[in-house]
């Protein structure tokens, strides 16, 4: 898979069955990159970051590496300024959370990353990088007023990676309908293993 095997992701651990309804709710974004680049600063900083698209996302802590599933090797030095020069986007999860309906494809829940700003409204990628992202996430997706959930597939077919982005707004019921599947899942598997 596209991605999928790349990143490291389990198809038993880390991806949960969701109804077709639920997954419909939820539009598509930006694609994850084919391979998880794992940058630290060559000023002897230890913060570890993933290059996603045009930003660095921090991994907060050792267990969500290990949970993510990333290896220590494979981390490269980058020059301090050329990392400053990417925006900071949201700190990665503390676990990838997949989902799947009853298609073939495979989304990844994740959160809204910043949006480049149009052009001419401000920076034009400097070192700092503020002036250069919409810090509101704007998707410029179909959905009327509120923002909402954001996903991209990842299946065999695709050939763009995967992502499922959220704003920081409220979940919607499809996503609270998704998390109690999930937690009504692991219940009964629970349930299943103690009879």
């Amino acid at each position: 898979m596209t991605s999928f095997d790349d990143w490291g992701f389990s198809e038993f651990w880390d991806v949960m069955p969701v109804a077709d309804t639920a997954l419909a709710a939820i539009t598509e974004d930006a694609a994850l990159p084919d391979n998880p680049l794992l940058v630290q600063s060559d000023d002897g900083s230890p913060e570890v970051w993933v290059i996603d698209g045009e930003v660095r996302r921090h991994v907060p802590d050792p267990a969500a590496f290990d949970t993510w599933g990333f290896d220590s090797a494979a981390i490269v030095k980058w020059a301090a300024k050329d990392l400053e020069a990417l925006p900071v986007g949201p700190k990665l999860r503390s676990r990838p959370v997949l989902v799947r309906g009853s298609g073939s494809e495979i989304y990844l829940m994740d959160d809204a990353l910043p949006k480049p700003a149009p052009a001419g409204s401000g920076g034009s990628g400097g070192t700092g990088g503020s002036g250069a992202i919409d810090p509101s996430g704007g998707s410029g997706s179909k959905t009327a007023a509120g923002p909402g959930q954001k996903t991209k597939v990842l299946s065999e077919d695709a050939e763009g990676g995967c992502a499922c982005r959220t704003t920081g707004s409220a979940p919607s019921s499809g996503f609270g309908a998704l998390a109690l599947l999930g937690l009504g899942l692991v219940a009964a598997r629970r349930r299943r293993v103690r009879a």
